[in-house]
């Protein structure tokens, strides 16, 4: 028998692709991956075939890339300084060693989208060598550049950084938007004006309400705006800045929204205010001025962003030494000024360093360290650069998201055929799921008497094998852990990522709700036994108990998760607030709540909530409780204890009125080429690559079908259509016999009372 150190040795005289890689569990090889630099994830797709396949899956981009905005250090791995001037550069931080004093930077010139001219679009020629000497260093730098096309572009305009993309004007009014960490870009469709080219303002940003990137246009300094969807890949008119509003800069993204300094008509004289643009609600709304009437007197202001703090200062106006920072959003009060000990004519608040309280500054086309506490400043050294060149500059987020994904679109699924099911991660800690999972409540409870076992049993299976692996139960739904405790013998545990929930409670036949310690954790002993399992890999609070601080049951479940009873932690049916308290003290993976076509109850706070914190939302109910299957026929059919008999939408003087929301559903899914239930299901997943909907059924078939729907593809126009026939007038009822016990009502005592 060969040795250890033999078989060392022969595998490593082996071709890569044949070596026997580490045989780690699937969630945890791609959490490792996820917290890697894009560096090595693009060397990395060499490995192996199934290497690749991870590293190339649009999911995985997702997760890298919401991991990486969690790390705010501009000096991490994750974040990028990105320059402009007729060039494009990527610059890295170097933090000092012992013996040093400075942060330095090393650039690396960017292949961007008419960097060769736009003769050169497609074709690059032959390059030749240049060498310059940069920062007074006396080491050389070399450059790549062709003579032929050197200097075509005077300078490349950078509109905005968002996340891991970066909108660049190559030429007037020729906008793309591009990853400058992948060199993927995308152009965006012209919107041509019969006003003069270069007097056109622009900002970009992300949209999170509707998970999308837009570029919004001032034409002609405001006389007109106009939005660009990426999702859509077209623009739309919006209206016009008020009367006599001017803007002469370009704006920028915090908070949702797109902000500029607007110049606006006050008698006859200018005052310049603040104003921002909601990217979702596409509305204006004027922010508070630092300090009333420091900026009037007809001076020209700009508008900027640190630390995600909005910024004002003096913009090619003659010279000042200060400038101003909201600590506090929208907070009047928070406006807190800082002054420089040199003045300048224009400048730009880039980020902060967090090991030496330094904020970047680009001031007059330089970069500038200036140390909040000490009041000084010093120059940045950046390697790599031309010597005595200004530069525009904004700070970017490595990603591997591409500008084109939108661009991909599902092919049509014909009813019947095999349709995919993908994974995706939950949230941001690591769980990796099913994009679409299995209610499995009606198998045993609340939708009529349970199920035969061995047919429930059977749909488990046939889900499993389908893909279809994210499974959720709950210690109220009769007898349904227990069922699920049976189906995943044999194997099926290891295939499949379980949740249930706790709160629930019968007390003299109503309901109560429970979140004191002592219940969470008899609650979870009950479940893993009847579970037959170790381990619950996403546990959620099913309801919110209103008597106990949120910060206390959420303390109660990090218990359990760092003793390995749980893995992740989840809410279901909760506020807004909640969900920020709840995750303040443990990170929330899932928030469980209904949504439908008729129920969007949760899209105004609690979605926006979940997407700023990096939480995936698990829609229940996503085929309004049956309704969207059969129509009114569903509550001639039910049992007499089902549940939903109960419902206010399927009372006798609702649901006269209600059956016409199916019909017309129905109406379009028979132009789609689908059934109502899958045209349903179909919306609830455009809704965001953060929406993963567990759909119930007691029929393999049904489940079939419900696979089939992630294979529709909507068009923006069919969105609409389909939320106009179910829109809050259009719908008679409730969605909920007991509304109190929703996340209307989840708001807990604060933790010191």
């Amino acid at each position: 028998m060969a040795s250890t150190k033999d078989q060392r040795n022969h595998q490593g005289n082996q071709p890569l692709e044949n070596r026997t890689l580490p045989n780690l569990p699937q969630e945890i090889f791609v959490d490792i991956l996820s917290r890697l630099p894009v560096k090595s994830l693009l060397q990395f797709k060499r490995v192996s075939k199934s290497w690749r396949s991870v590293i190339s899956d649009p999911k995985f981009a997702i997760m890298h890339h919401k991991r990486a905005l969690q790390d705010k250090d501009v000096c991490s791995q994750r974040q990028r300084l990105i320059l402009s001037s007729d060039k494009l550069y990527s610059v890295q931080y170097k933090l000092p060693e012992d013996h040093e004093d400075n942060v330095t930077g090393v650039a690396r010139e960017l292949d961007c989208p008419f960097k060769y001219g736009a003769k050169e679009w497609n074709e690059k020629l032959e390059p030749q060598k240049e060498v310059f000497y940069i920062d007074g260093d006396d080491r050389e730098a070399v450059e790549y550049e062709d003579p032929l096309t050197n200097n075509q572009n005077d300078w490349i305009d950078v509109i905005g950084s968002c996340n891991g993309s970066v909108c660049i004007a190559p030429k007037v009014d020729t906008l793309f938007i591009y990853n400058p960490t992948t060199g993927d870009s995308k152009k965006i469709l012209d919107a041509p004006e019969i006003l003069p080219a270069g007097m056109n303002m622009y900002g970009y940003g992300y949209d999170s309400f509707n998970d999308d990137y837009k570029v919004v246009k001032l034409v002609f300094c405001g006389a007109l705006v106009r939005v660009y969807s990426l999702k859509a890949n077209s623009w739309k008119t919006i209206g016009e800045l008020a009367c006599h509003e001017t803007v002469y800069e370009n704006g920028v993204h915090l908070k949702g929204a797109i902000h500029w300094v607007v110049w606006r008509r006050n008698g006859k004289d200018y005052l310049s205010v603040i104003t921002s643009f909601d990217l979702a609600k596409e509305t204006f709304t004027d922010i508070p001025i630092p300090v009333p009437g420091i900026l009037d007197n007809n001076t020209k202001f700009g508008v900027g962003v640190m630390d995600g703090c909005l910024c004002v200062m003096n913009n090619r106006n003659g010279e000042r030494d200060d400038f101003w920072v909201m600590k506090e959003y929208g907070v009047s009060e928070s406006w807190t000024k800082f002054t420089l000990p040199n003045s300048y004519v224009c400048l730009k608040p880039l980020c902060f360093f967090k090991y030496n309280d330094d904020a970047l500054l680009l001031i007059d086309g330089k970069l500038v360290l200036y140390n909040l506490t000490e009041k000084t400043c010093k120059n940045l050294i950046i390697r790599g650069v031309p010597f005595g060149v200004c530069f525009d500059a904004d700070i970017y987020v490595e990603s591997l998201l591409s500008p084109n994904r939108h661009n991909q679109v599902l092919k049509k699924v014909q009813p019947g055929t095999m349709a995919a099911v993908w994974r995706i991660m939950l949230g941001s800690q690591g769980l990796r799921v099913s994009t679409q999972g299995l209610g499995c409540m009606g198998m045993s409870a609340n939708y009529g008497p349970p199920k035969p076992e061995p047919d429930m049993i059977a749909l488990i299976h046939h889900a499993i094998n389908r893909g279809v692996t994210f499974l959720d139960t709950s210690d109220a739904y009769g007898s349904n852990e227990v069922l699920l405790g049976k189906a995943l013998k044999g194997g099926m545990r290891e295939k499949a990522q379980l949740a249930t929930k706790f709160g629930i409670t019968l007390v003299d036949g109503k309901m109560e709700v429970r979140g004191d310690p002592a219940y969470v954790r008899a609650a979870c002993e009950a479940s893993l036994k009847r579970l037959d399992t170790d381990c619950i890999d996403l546990y959620y609070a099913h309801r919110i108990d209103t008597r106990v601080p949120i910060e206390v049951t959420m303390g109660e479940l990090k218990k359990l998760v760092e003793e390995g009873k749980i893995k992740y932690v989840g809410l279901s049916e909760a506020s807004a607030s909640t969900i920020g308290r709840a995750h303040a003290v443990h990170p929330i993976t899932a928030v469980q709540v209904e949504w439908s076509l008729w129920a969007r109850d949760l899209e105004e706070e609690i979605v926006p909530t979940c997407r700023e914190l990096g939480i995936r939302v698990v829609p229940y109910s996503p085929l309004g409780r049956g309704f969207f299957t059969s129509g009114s026929k569903l509550v001639e059919n039910m049992s007499e204890n089902d549940f939903r008999k109960k419902l206010p939408r399927f009372q006798p003087e609702n649901l006269e009125h209600n059956k016409n929301v199916f019909e017309r559903v129905s109406e379009m899914a028979a132009r789609k080429g689908c059934t109502p239930s899958q045209l349903a299901l179909a919306w609830v997943h455009h809704q965001g690559s953060d929406v993963c909907p567990i759909p119930g059924t007691t029929k393999i078939e049904n489940l079939n079908k419900n696979i089939e729907a992630l294979s529709i593809k909507l068009t923006r126009e069919e969105m609409a259509e389909l939320e106009s026939y179910a829109s809050a007038d259009a719908v008679k009822g409730d969605r909920h016999v007991y509304m109190t016990t929703t996340w209307m009502n989840s708001e807990t005592p604060p933790l010191s009372s």
